[in-house]
This record gives C-alpha cells, structure tokens and sequence, in this order.
C-alpha cells in the first residue's frame, strides 16, 4: 500500500519491480444484467490478473459520462425510475448519459442489495485491498458536476419529471449500504462531498475507513478539499486521518493541454502535506512514458518514491 498502482495491468510510470496491487472501476449495469441477475465476470477478471501476493482494489459507478453506452445503471433500473432523466454530453461519445432518480426508495433497496451480494461474495477476501465508497454523482465520486459541467437538474427541458441531486439521507443510505457489506475489507471515502465524507469517516467500523481524493497534481486538490464551512474537530478528523487509514490519490487528466497544473513541485509536495499513500499510476492522458518531459518524469517518479502508508 505504497507507491504506485496499476489499473488492471496498465501503468504509465516506470516502476522497480511490478506493482503488486491493481485497481479498476466497473459500472452496476457490468454487475448485474436484470433484477437479481448478477454477473462477477468484471471482478474475477481482475482476480484472474493477479501474480502471487497481489491485490486488486475496484469501485462501483451507477452513473458515468464516460461509459461506452452513457448508462451505468441497469436496463431494469432504468424502467422503474420515472424520473431519470438524459443529459447530453458536451463532447465525446456517447452523446447523453443518464441520470438516475437518486432519492427512489426503489434505487436505494437495489443498491442496498446490490452491495449486500458482493458483500456476501468478497467481504473479507484477501485478495481485495480496498474497495472504492462510490455510487454517488458521476463516476461515483459524490459530486454533482456532469460533462465538464453541473448535472442540468433544473433545466426543464432536459429534466422533464423533475428529478433531484441526491438528498443527505439518500447518500447516507449509499454510504451505509457499501459499509454494510464490507465489514471485513478496506474502505475509502470519496472527498468531493464533505458532508458525505465527515459522516462517513465518524462512522464506527472494524477497520477504519480511507479516503480518496482525485485531481493530484491541481490547485484543486487543496483549494477545494473543504468547498463549505468545516468544524475545527471534523477538519481536523479528516487532515489527520492518515495516521489510522491510507489516503489514495488519482492525477486528473490535462484540461486545454495543460497538465499538473499546480506545478510539478506540488507533485510531492502534495505527497507529503496530506500523507499520501497510493497513487493510481494511469489517467495522465498520455499512454506514452516517453511523450513527458525529462522535468516531468522526474518529478512523476519523486512523487512515488515519497507515497506510502504512513500508519
């Protein structure tokens, strides 16, 4: 738990020996086919990859911009759901995605169950490192930003029946569903939703719960940590929690062509401020290791070097 990881095989920074621990996100729909009908293909494949000693850690998505069809719920899901909506893209493929009715208590009941079958079937396992707090917002990650955009929830055109962001009881009930279900296995806590992650973190478990936080390497990783006004106890519970729980990072794409915006310097820096464990070693928008700057690659490598599981 220290360093960089794969994302099922793949890594762009060069390592000293091969990482042992890969991680990979699956949508609901990839997990279950109709109601009940579920399908661990996407996990066992993972499973399948790993050498002796390796672990593999994944999350769960029920909405993503970035799925190859724009859905990441079910079929069945989507039937039942009057007020789910879809939102078009403002680039890319496919062009919409689709949002679900968060507060459904019909949503809710299917996720709980959704967890509480991979819960039966991987709790404990350990060959599972950690498993990813999402379902929430787009990508999983408890926010609700959609397409490089705020998800159109009052745009009455798109959102014809009047579909709502999730309300605090209904994150509450997806945080609790997935903690439920892994008593025995690692979690970490997305941090874009702060409310979210202070409830989650307070919650009394067997092993303390992580955290995750994506855009390493940006301004945004700092400046927007603590988006709304924080107890001193709670902002303090969440900069110390390094010291019980490993905090798992994710570099964000380059946006315009610009990539770690912050600097390089803040690489490390970032590191070592926050007690970084874990770094995914993907989603640099670049496959090419070549394709970085000398300066880059050094400071890509520093970072690495300093990440670890600082208990």
């Amino acid at each position: 738990m220290r360093g960089y990881f794969n994302w099922l095989g793949r890594g762009l920074v060069p390592l000293a020996r091969p990482a042992s621990e890969c991680y990979f996100r699956v949508t609901w729909a990839e997990l279950e086919h109709g109601e009940n009908d579920y399908d661990f293909v996407p996990i066992e494949k993972g499973l399948a990859q790993l050498k002796p000693g390796g672990r593999i850690a994944f999350g769960v998505e029920s909405m993503s911009t970035a799925s190859r069809t724009g859905i990441a719920v079910p079929n069945y899901i989507v039937t039942k759901l009057a007020k789910g909506f879809y939102a078009p893209r403002r680039r890319g493929a496919p062009k919409r995605f689709y949002v679900p009715d968060w507060n459904n208590p019909y949503f809710l009941r299917r996720v709980e169950c959704l967890f509480k079958t991979l819960g039966a079937k991987y709790d404990g396992d350990p060959r599972i490192e950690f498993v990813d707090i999402r379902m929430y917002g787009n990508y999983g990650e408890f926010h609700d930003s959609g397409d490089h955009a705020p998800v159109p929830y009052d745009d009455r055109a798109i959102n014809l029946a009047g579909c709502r962001p999730g309300t605090v009881e209904t994150r509450r009930t997806i945080i609790n569903a997935q903690v439920k279900a892994f008593p025995r296995t690692r979690l970490v806590m997305m941090t874009d939703d702060t409310d979210s992650l202070i409830y989650a973190l307070k919650l009394k478990t067997r092993i303390p719960i992580g955290m995750r936080r994506d855009s390493w390497g940006w301004t945004h990783f700092e400046k927007d940590l603590f988006r709304e006004p924080v107890a001193p106890a709670d902002k303090e519970m969440i900069l110390n929690r390094w010291k019980v729980a490993p905090f798992v990072v994710e570099p964000a794409p380059a946006v315009n062509g610009k990539r770690f915006e912050a600097g390089l310097a803040a690489l490390s820096r970032q590191v070592l401020d926050y007690h970084i464990s874990q770094i995914g070693n993907y989603n640099f928008v670049s496959d090419g290791w070549k394709k970085f700057a000398p300066d880059e690659q050094r400071a890509m490598i520093g970072a690495g070097n300093l990440a670890g599981y600082n208990l």
